[in-house]
């Protein structure tokens, strides 16, 4: 599935439209602290095989998975991205990303969106693609109550960026679809210690 991956900025050969059959573009710009995806819209057969799976994700935990998408529904940022996929079913945007994270890693994704931690910047491409690019701002430190502590994230915030340091092996019916490209390109593993992550924590 992953095509690129590198330290390097978004150039105009990059910023392309992949061959038709590509899977998801990914790139990495440690100056900025972004993440470049582009992807497709999914094939009829990889919508049915990612719905399917988001059924039975949704069967496993049903409190669970309406809590995630309660989540989602209330961020109004959280929305906008999932809006900015022209052509792509909002309702079924908001399944697939209910289905792709567990809880508290959704918390901290849907708080650090609203609280403009990361930001998206979508652009759609010809022949279905999309180009995402997910910026990663630098937060102020939360000081708890207890004196003497030093300055932390919330743990939601924690537990997100936990998640997207290690999940690309957890995506599978779920990769295809763009809005969760950011996340489902592999090789995180090696991108957590090119992002730093404290930025946006």
């Amino acid at each position: 599935m992953l095509l690129l991956a590198g330290l390097m900025a978004p150039t105009a050969a990059t910023a392309a439209v992949p061959k038709a059959d590509a899977g998801v573009v990914k790139q990495i710009d440690a100056d900025t602290k972004s993440l470049t995806t582009m992807s497709r819209i999914p094939t009829e057969a990889q919508r049915l095989e990612g719905m399917k799976a988001a059924q039975a994700v949704e069967a496993a935990d049903p409190q669970g998975f309406a809590e995630r998408v309660a989540l989602i529904r209330a961020s109004s940022k959280t929305m906008a991205y999932l809006k900015s996929f022209k052509g792509l079913d909002l309702n079924e945007q908001v399944v697939i990303l209910a289905s792709a994270m567990p809880t508290d890693a959704l918390t901290g994704f849907t708080q650090l969106v609203q609280a403009g931690g990361i930001e998206f910047k979508v652009t759609a491409l010809r022949n279905s693609w999309f180009r995402s690019e997910m910026i990663v701002h630098e937060q102020p430190l939360i000081q708890p109550q207890d004196l003497g502590s030093l300055p932390r994230c919330p743990s939601a915030w924690a537990a997100f960026w936990a998640w997207f340091a290690v999940n690309a092996a957890t995506c599978g019916a779920f990769a295809p679809f763009p809005v969760a490209a950011f996340a489902c390109a592999a090789g995180f593993a090696v991108g957590g210690a090119i992002i730093d992550f404290n930025r946006g924590c």
